[in-house]
């Protein structure tokens, strides 16, 4: 049995989740904006107050990604505490392999520590990982999400393609959210910890500091 929502997770009302959740279920496509509208700031709140923002960020995509996919089986009456349950066990995981990857660094560098100001290996690696992300894109994603990519590796935010595109801003983030999904399992092997999604956070970090 779920636990009782730690009201540090979710800040929305009960009453607000049950009726988004239950029109969803119902097949109301709007209700889906509108929940993860309505969860997504808490979510962020809650992982920036435990670790660095774009890893919160991060924390409340995946978060939003396990809510939908699991929506059909959320008890509308328990949203609340379902969603304080995937982001607490998604915090203690991300800790876990925050202390596991600490662990591993020093016993390779046996302690010595990388001095200097060159970022050519950085700049290349991101680079690398921007073709591929780009190549994947192309070739998994239908076409409405490889626009939205598309523009948010030019430095988009999701506001501007929504603007340009005559959406909700809700809408984008929701595809980005399903490019997420599909673009992790094609580029499992660059995902440590999730670069991918990271590369497709910025603009969102961006957006909300506008």
């Amino acid at each position: 049995m779920i636990r009782s929502c730690n009201p540090s997770v979710i800040r929305s009302s009960t009453r607000d989740l049950t009726r988004f959740v239950r029109a969803a279920q119902g097949g109301d496509s709007r209700a889906v904006d509108d929940l993860l509208a309505a969860i997504r700031p808490s979510l962020v709140g809650y992982f920036a107050r435990r670790v660095p923002l774009d890893a919160a960020e991060d924390l409340a995509q995946v978060t939003l990604i396990r809510v939908v996919g699991a929506l059909h089986r959320i008890q509308p009456e328990r949203a609340d505490s379902y969603v304080a349950r995937v982001a607490q066990n998604l915090l203690r995981t991300a800790r876990w392999r925050q202390a596991r990857d600490r662990r591993r660094y020093v016993s390779a560098d046996q302690g010595n520590r990388i001095e200097g100001g060159d970022t050519s290996d950085a700049d290349a690696d991101y680079h690398e990982l921007l073709f591929a992300v780009r190549r994947a894109s192309a070739r998994v994603l239908p076409r409405d999400l490889r626009v939205i990519v598309a523009a948010v590796l030019r430095g988009h935010t999701p506001a501007e393609i929504a603007a340009a595109q005559r959406v909700s801003p809700i809408t984008i983030r929701t595809r980005l959210l399903r490019a997420r999904a599909l673009l992790r399992r094609e580029l499992g092997s660059y995902l440590n910890p999730s670069p991918v999604a990271a590369l497709l956070v910025r603009s969102e970090v961006a957006d909300d500091a506008a």
